[in-house]
């Protein structure tokens, strides 16, 4: 009895009019990524679709091609913005002599007295890493300060 009702649910896999351009993409992603590598341009690869019954436009196949890496990409790793500070939110950090987690930087900073934006940079300011002069410019800069308090 199962299979006569998995039967119906088959038919509808198989069934490309009831499916969604999402999917219908999808299933059709190898074809196009490797057509895609090999120099075809998206233009006549959105036209070969139309000819197979898939009603999309260039900037909806963009798109869904875009989102679909997207999620393959969010699905395999964990992007990191660049500058960001890539170690755990838990990491004692050594500010104003005491020991303490981001976690709990960030909650007193949101209990003072600060504007959003006062606020925004101040927390962001915890996760992103300094980044070192070389020594040459250091000591560049040092001589023109002194040079500009002559």
């Amino acid at each position: 009895m199962s299979e006569q009702q998995d039967d119906p649910i088959r038919a509808l896999i198989k069934e490309k009019k009831n499916r969604s351009k999402v999917g219908q993409i999808r299933e059709q992603l190898p074809a196009i990524q490797e057509a895609h590598a090999a120099g075809v341009s998206l233009e006549r690869i959105v036209e070969a679709l139309q000819k197979m019954g898939i009603d999309v436009t260039y900037s909806y196949l963009k798109t869904m091609l875009y989102r679909i890496r997207k999620k393959e990409a969010g699905a395999h790793q964990k992007v990191i913005p660049v500058g960001a500070n890539p170690l755990p939110t838990n990491e004692k950090q050594k500010i104003d002599g005491s020991t303490s987690t981001k976690e709990d930087m960030i909650t007193q900073i949101e209990q003072e007295n600060l504007t959003p934006k006062q606020r925004r940079e101040k927390i962001a300011n915890l996760f992103i890493n300094e980044t070192k002069i070389s020594p040459r410019i250091q000591r560049i800069l040092e001589k023109k300060n002194e040079s500009s308090s002559n």
